[in-house]
């Protein structure tokens, strides 16, 4: 994708389009990192019952030293990545909403009784 957006330009005056998608991408790489990162701090606060500026830093230590530990390189980080993901998205894909599908219908005769 990127060799395709170096070669296009915008009537022979914006060339060099490939910077500005760069750029693009990695800013929205951080916001969604940043997001996740408050997301989670406050889910552990809310957990623990506790201001969630008190669960940033430890938070941001998990995610140091999981980061340092989970791969050394970007290609043992995609390599692990991939056999994670045939793991985990069942889980999320299928069986979670089978369990919430079930609750919900348990919920809703009970509340109809």
């Amino acid at each position: 994708m990127l060799s395709m957006v170096g070669k296009a330009s915008v009537a022979d005056f914006i060339q060099r389009t490939d910077i500005l998608v760069v750029m693009v991408l990695v800013i929205g790489v951080f916001f969604k990192i940043s997001i996740f990162y408050y997301a989670s701090a406050v889910s552990i606060s809310e957990m623990f019952r506790l201001p969630y500026r008190q669960a940033v830093y430890p938070v941001a230590i998990i995610i140091l030293l999981q980061s340092a530990m989970l791969a050394r390189s970007f290609s043992e980080h995609l390599s692990k990545g991939g056999q994670v993901l045939y793991l985990i998205d069942p889980v999320f894909f299928v069986i979670l909403p089978v369990i919430l599908m079930v609750a919900g219908s348990i919920y809703k005769r009970r509340s109809r009784a």
